[in-house]
């Protein structure tokens, strides 16, 4: 009987240890650009910058919910049911003082540079590249009421900016992921030593030195 009870509390802490060592970040490279970050409350956040966005045009995506241990080897997660409301876009203004021309930079939640393909301005298009050389900033000369719209080449919701001011003014424009709520449902992963591996597809995330913020 000692044995068979010492038996169950070796096993409920290795299990404890186990789900312990499981939480942190696991990134999945090359096609797939994603990542997973498991946290001590069961938590989860996710994001997917996947190619496969980039070639059938949809824009990148985040969700977060919940993720519970199934098995040893086991693991689910599910996404939250309700959206959070996100803006595709955050601003950061800067006035210029050694220029006449305002300038534009976008970038991702990473700090890399967006690619932009199209600019309009006031509705006619100033920029237009289908392929080869995309601009990774703009300068111009604007005024107040000018209207702006970049389409940028893959991942990312068109931005429109209505400018405020007749002074040159310097845009640090950061963009969203899109959020997804429902993205997994009861979406199964097996854990194999480092990595969560995807039951659907086989993706493998290999856990990193990444914290989890």
């Amino acid at each position: 009987m000692k044995l068979i009870l010492a038996s169950i509390i070796f096993l409920l802490y290795s299990c404890k240890v186990s789900n312990t060592n499981l939480t942190g970040h696991y990134s999945a490279k090359s096609y797939h650009r994603s990542s997973i970050a498991l946290d001590s409350n069961n938590q989860f956040k996710f994001w997917n910058d996947g190619y496969e966005f980039m070639l059938n045009n949809q824009t990148f995506l985040c969700t977060q919910g919940s993720w519970k241990r199934t098995q040893p080897n086991r693991l689910l997660l599910n996404s939250i049911s309700d959206s959070i409301a996100i803006p595709h876009f955050d601003i950061i203004k800067r006035k210029i003082t050694n220029s006449e021309k305002s300038k534009f930079v976008f970038i991702n939640l990473n700090k890399d540079s967006v690619l932009i393909m199209t600019i309009y301005k006031n509705g006619k298009d100033i920029f237009y590249r289908s392929h080869g050389s995309y601009l990774t900033s703009f300068q111009d000369s604007l005024v107040k009421s000018d209207t702006l719209d970049f389409i940028f080449t893959w991942g990312f919701k068109p931005v429109q900016i209505i400018i405020d001011s007749d002074k040159p003014t310097e845009y640090l424009v950061t963009l969203n992921r899109e959020f997804r709520p429902n993205y997994f449902h009861n979406t199964e992963f097996i854990i194999h030593r480092n990595k969560l591996i995807r039951v659907t597809d086989k993706t493998k995330f290999r856990k990193t030195k990444r914290n989890l913020s």
